[in-house]
């Protein structure tokens, strides 16, 4: 019977891969050198092409950083903030122009000038999913310090009050990632929280009931 495409990992499962790969915040090239996110995701099976033009057209540098710097696994990765950084549109870009070559090299062990129409129609089409799919990766998890820094004072996220399950909203490929959230002041209650169908994008709706009491005003 073919493999599923529809894979998913339980709660013990990732804290168990966490507990024995270190999550990275970020996008990373893991030992194979293939794109890789988060508690050892793999992305795709070439080296990540905003990453790689990052630390190779020095884009958003500041957000390009190394974990376990100055030991034999020094890991450099692109932050999740990345996407705030001002030139993010110009590496975007620029990873978009470079894709090609990069997806042409780890498939083929060619340039992209030598492929065949065929070859270089399928390169072309992976290097926009590529860009498409670590362009979403990098948005805000709970977890994440954007989330911790400027939502987590004063709001509350609905769903860790009162959801079950993990909560994925985003899906690319067969990663799932939280990146939706509906925040909350102290005068809301929530009811219930749900993740809903898909409905043919490629983010699921979160469905939140919410209940203020009778004589409170919502302050804006």
């Amino acid at each position: 019977m073919p493999a599923s495409n529809q894979l998913t990992i339980s709660r013990e499962g990732l804290e168990a891969l966490e507990h024995h790969e270190t999550s990275i915040s970020g996008l990373y090239d893991g030992p194979a050198g293939y794109a890789t996110y988060g508690a050892g995701h793999l992305v795709s099976k070439f080296k990540s092409v905003l990453l790689d033009t990052a630390s190779t057209e020095r884009l958003c540098t500041s957000r390009v950083k190394v974990r376990w710097p100055n030991t034999r696994g020094a890991t450099p990765y692109l932050e999740r903030e990345a996407l705030g950084c001002l030139d993010f549109d110009q590496l975007k870009a620029r990873a978009s122009a470079r894709a090609p070559e990069i997806i042409a090299h780890a498939r083929y062990q060619k340039g992209l000038k030598d492929l065949t129409d065929a070859q270089r129609a399928a390169v072309t089409a992976a290097a926009r999913t590529a860009v498409t799919i670590e362009t979403h990766l990098l948005n805000t998890p709970v977890e994440s310090r954007i989330f911790q820094a400027h939502w987590s004072d004063g709001f509350d996220d609905a769903f860790s009050r009162v959801g079950r399950g993990l909560g994925m909203t985003k899906y690319a490929g067969w990663i799932r990632v939280r990146i939706d959230h509906v925040l909350t002041g102290p005068q809301w209650s929530v009811r219930r929280t749900a993740v809903g169908d898909d409905l043919g994008s490629d983010h699921r709706p979160l469905i939140v009931d919410l209940v203020l009491p009778a004589g409170i005003t919502p302050r804006s």
